[in-house]
Order: C-alpha cells, then sequence, then structure tokens
C-alpha cells in the first residue's frame, strides 16, 4: 500500500498489464531507518548536552518514503510526462541494470559507463557488442536491449553467478551475489563481516541483521536476547510521568 501510495508501484514490471508489487517489507525498512536516524539524533543531542532526557518518537511510515518520490516531484513541477514502464530489469538510464539468472544463482548487474561495458561484455566474451561504438551509451543500449538482453542471457545462463562475481569484480564491474533465503546465512563476506548474529525472543532463537556498517572506536553488541512487543511499556509511561 505504502509503494503504491508514494508512486513506487507504477514502474516495475512488464510494460503490459499490471504493475509488480514487490515483496518483503521495504517500506518498514525505510521507516526503520528513518527512526533510527531520529533516535541517534536525540541520543547525540543528550551527549552533547550531558543530559538524559526522555522522548517519544512519532515515525510515519509513509512519510518516510516520500524521500524516494523526488523525481515525480521534478517532473510535476516541470509539467513533464511521467516516464513509461520499461519492463523488466529496464529502468533509465543505466543498462544492463538489474538481478539476472546464471546457470547457478542470481547476479545483480549494474553497467554504467563505456570502461564498465567494455569490461562486461569481455567477462561474457560478446566482443561483438563492445565493438558497437553504438551501445557505448547507456540509454542507446537499453533502446536496443531486446536485442542485446538475450545474448547476455544465454551467456549468464552458461556461467557461476559466483564466478563471474569474484572475476567481475577484478575487473571493477558493479556486480553482487544475489543468494538465495537459503543461502543468505551461509555467504562468506556476511560471515566474516558478522552480517548476522544470534538472537533470543521468547524462548525462540533467530538469526538476525547486525548494523549496515562497521564500528570500530565502538563496535556493537551481536547477539542476545530482544524485548516482547510491550514489555517496556509500562516502565517508559511512568518515567513520562514522573518528567512531567
Amino acid at each position: 500500500m505504502i509503494q503504491s501510495l508514494i508512486g513506487q508501484l507504477r514502474g516495475i514490471g512488464p510494460p503490459e498489464g499490471p504493475p509488480i508489487i514487490p515483496t518483503g517489507y521495504q517500506a518498514q525498512i525505510v521507516g526503520g531507518l528513518t527512526a533510527y536516524v531520529g533516535s541517534l539524533g536525540h541520543l547525540l543531542g543528550n551527549s552533547l548536552k550531558a543530559t538524559e532526557e526522555l522522548f517519544d518518537l512519532d515515525t510515519s511510515i509513509f512519510e518516510s518514503n516520500m524521500c524516494l518520490t523526488d523525481p515525480s516531484i521534478l517532473h510535476a513541477v516541470d509539467q513533464m510526462d511521467v516516464p513509461p514502464r520499461l519492463g523488466i530489469n529496464r529502468f533509465a538510464p543505466t543498462y544492463p541494470l538489474g538481478v539476472f539468472p546464471c546457470k547457478d544463482g542470481w547476479l545483480g548487474v549494474t553497467v554504467l559507463s563505456p570502461p564498465q561495458w567494455e569490461a562486461f561484455c569481455k567477462l561474457l566474451d560478446l566482443k561483438q557488442l563492445s565493438d558497437t561504438p553504438l551501445f557505448h551509451a547507456s540509454m542507446e543500449r537499453l533502446e536496443a536491449a531486446d536485442i542485446i538482453e538475450p545474448m547476455i542471457l544465454e551467456k549468464l545462463s552458461q556461467c557461476s553467478a559466483e564466478d563471474l562475481f569474484y572475476r567481475g569484480q577484478k575487473a571493477r564491474i558493479p556486480l553482487a551475489r544475489v543468494p538465495t533465503m537459503d543461502e543468505l546465512f551461509k555467504v562468506d563476506q556476511y560471515r566474516i563481516r558478522n552480517a548476522f548474529s544470534q538472537a533470543s525472543q521468547a524462548g525462540r532463537k533467530y538469526e538476525v541483521p547486525t548494523v549496515p556498517f562497521r564500528l570500530f572506536k565502538t563496535p556493537p553488541h551481536f547477539g542476545g536476547s530482544v524485548t516482547d512487543l510491550g514489555q517496556d511499556t509500562a516502565t517508559w509511561k511512568q518515567a513520562s510521568k514522573d518528567t512531567t
């Protein structure tokens, strides 16, 4: 619902028929990050003032996601036409861009600059595409996607996503392995970086994400118990009354 209200659904999916509704909780994640920023700002303010003031934080998931509507606002101000839906994995002005299937697994691809395009073509043994001057421009590649994409998909179907990822990394191509949910907790770089840790709540244990960035001077505590929903509500309400 939130993604529909902010206009994010319109550009996702094939040109014909209704748009594709993305799965997951992207809107809620943006809302949670916004709440985190607000909470962090308050804690930093307390540390600068050497106080411990309590506060109530009310975060709107809808309003948080309005940050994603900036291009639409510019189009409206300039009275420009609404960009059409171009198809699966087709988003102007970058092409190829998206998640593509390989022989085993999925690969995230972002190719924009001419050097990236040439390196990507070399990686897939598609020299005939890199030798075509017209395809050195990203928008020209997008307009010719019906010609280029079948060739790319054929080559990807013959390769391992993990192998392409490491080879592409050496060639400075923006590629990313896209693990399935079964593979997610086994990815080597996630394990090395402590991207997940074990948390417990109400007697059950879960693998949960940790912070999305690395802190060296103040590293986070990994794992532990999670407060049950509503467990501290009474305490916070009493603390609020005591400060008023």
